[in-house]
């Protein structure tokens, strides 16, 4: 008699793997080296120098902190300067050799940094409040050589938005348009391809413009959320936008839909979040998303670094974190501030509000292809398959020797009446697995090698 087992003992180790993994503080991320000098930090961005040398520029309140990350075991610290005022909100951008950086403190303006004599030093060669005197982001679209500014004041006040030219004297822009937008306002973040500027509103939602003449915008497109619009990102293709509302606290992710927008015509197509201290605590709170090839990578404050596989952007999936810190409950807008994906090596920088910088490696799995929309399987199987799914795997298959099959899925897996594993077959099974989702397992299998009845086992992993 051929001797059977069912999938308990599959089971029983799953959840041993599941518990285990979600008790540390990474998943498909690898931690390099933390560098804090003992500042309190805000933003983070990335720059490569003429002979592929690596940098992290972090800000904090009083500062403006260039790293050398090109080690990334050994960070060194090659410049901080102090342009004079301190503030919560830092923002660091490049363009060519030069970084660009601003603060809500009013009066410091627009500090910019020569970056051309790297590895050795960086200067500053302008601090200049001539059109501002504050904005708490600003946004470079590099191909086109223009920086805008998002929540901006000058001498009278806020300014929509402003827009610069980079490319004739890049220590001295040029002053393109002071920019009203009908649609919102007031600017908290903004991502600008090709001209075309994606507006977070705050409680004002989510716009588009055509700001080819910034002197005379085109509204696009526009959309009410249910939180504070904060910031988005495009995907490659431009077809969707990924937005991160930051108030209050718990809000979910979205998915837009922009290919109708030359119509007024966007949607929200998907809302999701996977919160680490699910399913005791829900509310963790995403801040600036950030898209690379397939992935998704967010800055989530106390969930630190997350990174989601969007090759479906109507089913993004978790596929890596680095939680930079220890809480056990959502409690505020504290660690990750910001993150750059963007590094030719490859490797991930963090802002921790607390720890300063972060440099991670990231080491997610590379899936096969997802055989979508197939959870039905059945009869008897003895080949190498690897079941790859964001959805459901309800099984009642017996599978036998020489069998090699693996069963993927996102969500759950459900083993039937009539599913069986020959003793010794090489069989695995993971809801936690490549694809990295989250969900239970249901196990109704009643038969075993001596014909105990098991009852139904069921849990949650997140």
């Amino acid at each position: 008699m051929i001797r059977k087992h069912t999938f308990l003992s599959v089971f029983i180790m799953l959840l041993f793997q599941c518990v285990n993994v979600y008790s540390q503080t990474s998943n498909n991320m690898t931690f390099c080296a933390n560098y804090d000098n003992g500042d309190t930090y805000n933003d983070i961005w990335g720059y490569v120098d003429a002979v592929g040398g690596e940098y992290a520029l972090l800000g904090s309140t009083s500062k403006i902190h260039i790293i050398n990350v090109t080690d990334p075991f050994n960070p060194v610290l090659v410049n901080e300067f102090a342009p004079g005022m301190t503030s919560t909100w830092r923002d660091l951008k490049t363009y060519g050799n030069y970084a660009y950086t601003c603060s809500e403190a009013f009066g410091e303006g627009l500090v910019i940094i020569d970056m051309s004599n790297l590895p050795t030093s960086a200067s500053i060669v302008t601090v200049s409040d001539t059109y501002f005197q504050s904005s708490h982001n600003i946004f470079i679209d590099e191909a086109n050589g223009r920086l805008y500014t998002a929540g901006a004041k000058n001498a009278n006040g806020h300014v929509n938005m402003m827009v610069f030219d980079l490319t004739a004297n890049p220590e001295d822009p040029t002053h393109l348009a002071d920019v009203t937008l009908i649609n919102g306002g007031y600017v908290h973040d903004v991502y600008v391809r090709d001209n075309i500027a994606y507006c977070s509103h705050g409680y004002s939602g989510y716009a588009i413009y055509d700001l080819t003449d910034p002197n005379n915008p085109i509204a696009l497109s526009s959309l009410s959320t249910n939180g504070y619009n904060h910031s988005s990102w495009l995907t490659n293709n431009g077809q969707y936008a990924f937005v991160a509302e930051e108030v209050p606290r718990g809000m979910p992710l979205l998915a837009v839909d922009l290919s109708n927008m030359n119509n007024n015509d966007i949607s929200v197509v998907k809302s999701f979040k996977e919160p680490l201290l699910a399913p005791t605590h829900i509310d963790n709170t995403p801040h600036n998303p950030f898209i690379k090839g397939d992935y998704l990578y967010l800055s989530y404050y106390e969930d630190g670094i997350v990174v989601f596989d969007i090759r479906d952007p109507l089913n993004p999936v978790r596929v890596a974190h680095y939680d930079t810190s220890s809480n056990t409950s959502y409690g505020g807008y504290n660690n990750v501030w910001g993150c750059y994906p963007y590094l030719p090596s490859g490797k991930i920088l963090g802002s921790d509000r607390s720890n300063g910088l972060y440099i991670l490696e990231e080491n997610i799995p590379v899936c096969p292809v997802n055989f979508a929309g197939i959870n039905s399987l059945s009869g008897p199987t003895n080949g190498i398959i690897d079941y790859e799914t964001n959805g459901v795997i309800e099984s009642t298959q017996a599978i036998s020797t020489p069998a090699s099959v693996d069963y993927d899925s996102k969500q759950y897996i459900d083993l039937l009446p009539g599913f069986s594993v020959d003793f010794q077959t090489n069989f695995s099974a993971f809801i936690d697995g490549c694809n990295n989702g989250s969900g239970g397992i249901n196990n109704n299998t009643p038969n075993t090698s001596n014909n105990q009845t098991i009852s139904t086992h069921k849990t949650q992993i997140d």
